[in-house]
């Protein structure tokens, strides 16, 4: 199969005063085009710091990172900017949704970074909105949807670039249980049918059940359950 993602002894430690907290201590892991693995965790043991140093967000203090063969530690800001947004769909506990748009103004926008073809943004937005249930919406603006809605408006965003790798950081963690279990159901759904590589943080272990691999960061390294 076809690695997507390969991570190689990342370390990550934050200094507190004279106190040096080891966050990150030497993590490896290695995921393949269409697989999804979810990981957790306790209150900060780590796991937001792990998933924004694999999408280029935070930089680890050694270690190497390579998606699609290339290793993001050695990229500049730029090469790492075009990157991200080509290979990486970002999806947080917060929607991040711009109010001044609609909803498929929202999911546009990746497209439109890396070309300037609004009809074709409009076009895949509008296919991807349809998919996440929500074609009923597409002029709806953020504050005239419910939580739930908002937060599948961010999923087909993350989708917008066909990317290589999904990163969700606890993408249901303002969602109540009913909601949550629907937004998870269709983050994994649209993995798989697209064949995207999924990386989960979530504290949920009805949501950690869904992927392929469940790791738990402990001690600063990754535990495989299953």
């Amino acid at each position: 199969m076809n690695e997507m993602l390969r991570i190689e002894n990342i370390r990550k430690t934050f200094s507190s005063g004279d106190e040096t907290l080891h966050i990150l201590n030497g993590v490896h892991l290695s995921l393949n085009a269409g697989e999804t693995i979810s990981i957790t965790g306790e209150s900060g043991s780590g796991k937001s710091t792990l998933l924004h140093i694999l999408g280029g967000l935070d930089t680890a203090d050694s270690g190497s990172v390579y998606i699609d063969g290339t290793d993001i530690t050695q990229l500049d800001e730029t090469s790492l900017s075009e990157l991200r947004n080509r290979k990486i769909g970002f999806i947080f506990q917060s929607h991040y949704l711009l109010e001044e748009f609609d909803a498929v103004e929202n999911v546009m926008l990746p497209f439109l970074i890396n070309t300037y073809d609004k009809k074709e943004a409009r076009r895949k937005a509008t296919e991807l909105l349809v998919k996440v249930g929500l074609g009923e919406r597409l002029s709806h603006h953020p504050s005239k949807l419910s939580g739930g809605e908002r937060q599948r408006i961010a999923i087909a965003r993350a989708f917008m670039n066909d990317p290589s790798l999904i990163l969700a950081d606890e993408p249901t963690g303002n969602l109540d249980a009913k909601n949550a279990q629907r937004v998870a159901e269709l983050l994994f759904d649209l993995s798989r049918d697209r064949g995207h590589a999924l990386i989960i943080v979530t504290h949920s272990l009805t949501i950690a059940a869904m992927s392929r691999q469940h790791y738990v960061l402990h001690g600063g390294l990754l535990v495989k359950e299953n």
